[in-house]
């Protein structure tokens, strides 16, 4: 486990850009409602940290996806969704759909840093 990567700077969501958050590497295959971080499926350079919020065998819909239809998570991905209300910066799985098990790096548990702000990730 190791702390990783801030959060954004968004009053709407749980985490602050000041944040520091600590990492599980260990749990990789996560559960719905679990905040996970993991590599941007469309910059394999960048680190995401999202909510779960559909597992493989669940039918999720997205507006701007397949045209608003339901459709399958298939065996080892996952849909992500981002706690920033603002629309018009999201990037989660309504933008690049569900992502695959191996971009997992872990789930994200607590925040560490700054003190003031310490406690445990639900």
């Amino acid at each position: 486990m190791e702390p990783t990567l801030k959060g954004i700077d968004s009053k709407d969501s749980f985490l602050t850009i000041q944040d520091v958050v600590w990492v599980n590497r260990l749990k990789k295959n996560p559960e719905k409602l679990d905040t996970i971080v993991f590599i941007s499926p469309t910059n394999r350079h960048d680190m995401m940290i999202k909510r779960v919020i559909g597992v493989e065998g669940e039918r999720v819909r997205f507006p701007k996806i397949n045209d608003g239809k339901y459709f399958l998570i298939p065996k080892n991905y996952f849909c992500v969704g981002s706690d920033n209300i603002n629309k018009n910066i999201v990037k989660d799985s309504s933008s690049f759909g569900a992502i695959p098990n191996g971009l997992i790096i872990g789930k994200a548990t607590h925040i560490i840093w700054p003190p003031n702000r310490w406690r445990k990730l639900i």
